[in-house]
């Protein structure tokens, strides 16, 4: 579930994503803090938890820029946000919470 978000925002319009009771229990946050940081709308109950369920209203790309990403959970946070990086309109810089940025990330 963590790999998909970041590609529904490449696409225009929106899409929802729920699951069942396991699903709506595993932490979100940090993709959903780096999409809204990329520009992406979000909306739905699970965006103030961190969790399902939401929804990405997709604009057909990311905007890109410097992305701080918590993966002290899970690396699934980093790897789900590179999925989406060619479809950024800026180079993306990824980096983790009290550490300088060391991964960079460009598409032409």
């Amino acid at each position: 579930m963590r790999f998909v978000p970041p590609i529904a925002a490449l696409v225009s319009g929106p899409t929802r994503f729920t699951g069942d009771e396991a699903a709506l229990a595993r932490p979100m946050r940090p993709v959903l803090a780096a999409l809204a940081a990329l520009g992406i709308t979000l909306d739905g109950p699970g965006t103030e938890r961190g969790t399902l369920p939401f929804t990405v209203h997709g604009t057909g790309g990311v905007e890109g820029g410097r992305i701080e990403v918590d993966a002290s959970g899970s690396s699934q946070f980093v790897s789900a946000l590179l999925l989406a990086a060619p479809g950024s309109a800026r180079d993306c810089t990824w980096c983790t919470p009290g550490t300088r940025c060391r991964a960079r990330s460009t598409w032409p």
